[in-house]
């Protein structure tokens, strides 16, 4: 309900404040979107699930804030936000330590799975204390908060000078998470550092040895650790891990039985209740964590691959050089599929700069070439 009201309320602003434009390439992008979304639905004849609705609906909020505020402007915000919820998250952390009775006061919700949390609004935790303490943020689980915290790192790493205040606190809440995914993911951006040009050759040397240092003494640390590590997932026997391997194979599994235009909302969550027990003989309860192929798996090849083309040109405007752009792309094609996005607007605003960086590209090298030529006259 707040959801639909506050997107109420935005669309409204957006129409009568904004300009909007609907460019050739945009329309184009939108009616295949669009209509492919509307042919899975009717193709599949599925009106049982109205989420073909909010797909549509996200898709078209996704593009609306894209034309609102421009992507600069976009990422100035985010990191002031996922800045803000880090270091609450800090809080609440050390609160958790010094004085745990405090936060058994708070209200207590319950998720689908009818796991408990306590609820201080702007941050999480479950009500059972006797499992390894995790930073949730604000979010359902550890590993979506780390996807937030890797995006905010990668814009910091992108621009000319890092906030060493920023990098610090990103990094202690994402250790904090003890996302395994996390941890990896973290690697990847620190060695984008590694490729830094500008940045003097000693200095890059040293901060490997001490990058090298401190993952060496984390892997020691959880592999000689009783209770949980983060390193337990890789092992068969760990359901999370299993999870995200089943997810990969249930999905392409579900997208070979119709991959021009999917099989629908409502058999693709039916499957991954069945096929995870047929294939690997585990019960993962339809948990769905990957969104790539998951998009895929419900809509077919070419709402799948404008996502994965949207998030890789998106890449461009964050990253300054080729090989970094790949880095990027590798990293976030990581994250969203151990993680699921696929009904979160964020993913689609990401996919709708990404779509129009073309244009952004242009009118960026249009205004350089003004400025050069102004600077020119001016000598």
């Amino acid at each position: 309900v707040c959801e639909c009201l506050l997107g109420s309320l935005l669309f409204i602003y957006i129409v009568y404040k904004v300009d909007l434009k609907f460019p050739t390439r945009f329309m184009f992008c939108f009616l295949l979107l669009v209509g492919n979304i509307l042919f899975t639905w009717f193709y599949n004849w599925d009106f049982s699930s109205f989420g073909y609705v909010y797909y549509i609906l996200v898709v078209s909020a996704g593009y609306l804030i894209t034309e609102w505020m421009d992507y600069r402007s976009f990422f100035i915000v985010y990191d002031k936000v996922v800045y803000f919820f880090s270091i609450i998250s800090l809080l609440c952390t050390v609160l958790y330590y010094i004085a745990p009775a405090i936060i058994t006061y708070f209200p207590i919700t319950y998720n689908e799975h009818n796991i408990g949390f306590y609820n201080l609004f702007l941050w999480v935790t479950p009500t059972d204390f006797e499992y390894e303490f995790r930073n949730y943020g604000c979010f359902r689980e550890p590993g979506v908060f780390q996807v937030y915290i890797i995006l905010a790192l990668m814009l910091h790493f992108s621009k000319h000078k890092i906030n060493i205040k920023k990098f610090i606190v990103y990094s202690i809440a994402l250790i904090t998470t003890k996302s395994t995914t996390g941890y990896i993911l973290y690697a990847l951006v620190l060695s984008s550092y590694f490729f830094e040009k500008r940045v003097p050759l000693v200095r890059r040397i040293f901060l490997f040895l001490v990058f090298l240092g401190a993952a060496g003494g984390i892997i020691f640390y959880e592999l000689n650790k009783s209770g949980y590590s983060v390193f337990q997932k890789f092992a068969l026997t760990n359901i999370s891990f299993m999870t995200r391997l089943s997810n990969i194979i249930v999905d392409y599994h579900i997208f070979l039985q119709s991959p021009l235009f999917g099989v629908g909302i409502t058999s693709q969550m039916n499957m991954h209740h069945l096929l995870p027990l047929q294939l690997f003989n585990i019960d993962t309860g339809g948990v769905d964590t990957n969104t790539f192929l998951s998009l895929f798996a419900t809509f077919g090849v070419v709402y799948g691959f404008l996502s994965l083309i949207g998030i890789y040109r998106m890449t461009t405007l964050i990253s300054r050089t080729k090989i970094e752009q790949v880095l990027y792309f590798i990293i976030i094609f990581l994250a969203l599929i151990t993680e699921n996005f696929r009904y979160s607007i964020f993913f689609y605003i990401l996919f709708w700069y990404g779509m129009n960086s073309y244009k952004i590209n242009i009118s960026s090298g249009i205004l350089n070439k003004c400025k050069g030529t102004i600077n020119a006259s001016f000598y």
